[in-house]
């Protein structure tokens, strides 16, 4: 199963709101910043949200992955799909009902908005309630290394590497857009929200997968941090109980990166790497 489908429920907004906006609406701005999550129907139907008060667009693994413009008036949040051409898709607007330190509380406007909510992100069409994610490290990341794994049936398949500076090697394997060895330049704000998202995660504390909740057909990730020249590795799979609300957003992101314009093909043998990785474990069957 492809990831994109598999987060279908998940809500994820990163760079929603330009600090122009908060003429009127300056009580917003530093209480918004951050990682919030919002549970369904039960703990596995998650929603995410990312507050960076730096950009100025949204991009949301909401339905479908899509660039947003965003306006704020007074109470009232506008998103606009710069990508998607049908109407039902573009074009959404929710109240900002609450929003403290810890809680913040949206809830759709229009009926299109509800409407599509309702079909596509059943647990979310009406008020939604997030609990801010706490800090849970001070890491400042040197490389993060992220290779995913292959499945039976169209899963991407592809190994990337990304430094605090912003440099990005890139290897396709199967079911991505660029096949075989890239390298590039990632924009320093992608670097940022990638390091607000390791310090989301309790590295030192990760546990392992339960083999008796790995679905069918399943996806596996693994993940390799270098802080201050100490490595911190984990491998999950999509469906696994273990995969945490930072290890999701964080690979959601990451993920991200198999779609990345910015990349020249290189004639490499693995010596663009820097951190030694194991492949992920293959998909696998769930345990009678």
């Amino acid at each position: 199963m492809k990831i994109q489908y598999y987060i279908l429920g998940i809500f994820f907004l990163s760079g929603c709101f330009n600090k122009n906006s908060f003429n009127k609406t300056n009580k917003f701005q530093e209480k918004l910043e951050g990682n919030w999550v919002a549970y369904g129907n039960d703990e596995n139907k998650r929603t995410f949200i990312s507050f960076n008060l730096s950009n100025n667009n949204c991009f949301a693994t909401w339905i479908l992955k899509s660039n947003y413009s965003y306006q704020i008036t007074g109470n009232e949040l506008a998103l606009n799909n710069l990508q998607l051409t049908e109407e039902r898709f573009r074009k959404h607007k929710f109240k900002i009902e609450k929003i403290s330190s810890d809680e913040l509380i949206l809830t759709p406007i229009t009926n299109n908005t509800k409407t599509v909510l309702k079909r596509y992100e059943q647990g979310f069409d009406k008020k939604i309630r997030f609990e801010k994610i706490p800090k849970r490290n001070d890491f400042e990341f040197q490389i993060i290394g992220f290779k995913s794994s292959g499945c039976y049936g169209s899963c991407s398949s592809f190994h990337l590497e990304i430094n605090k500076n912003g440099g990005i090697v890139f290897h396709g394997k199967e079911n991505v857009p660029k096949i075989g060895f890239h390298k590039g330049k990632v924009q320093h704000s992608k670097v940022d929200e990638i390091g607000r998202l390791i310090k989301i995660i309790d590295w030192k504390n990760l546990k392992e997968n339960n083999p008796d909740v790995i679905i069918d057909d399943d996806q596996s990730f693994s993940l390799k941090l270098k802080v201050n020249n100490q490595i911190y590795s984990k491998t999950v799979y999509n469906s696994s109980n273990e995969m945490t609300v930072g290890l999701r957003v964080l690979i959601n992101k990451l993920s991200e990166f198999q779609n990345f314009d910015n990349l020249e093909k290189v004639n490499w043998v693995n010596n663009g790497f820097q951190l030694e990785m194991k492949p992920p474990p293959p998909p696998m069957k769930k345990n009678k």
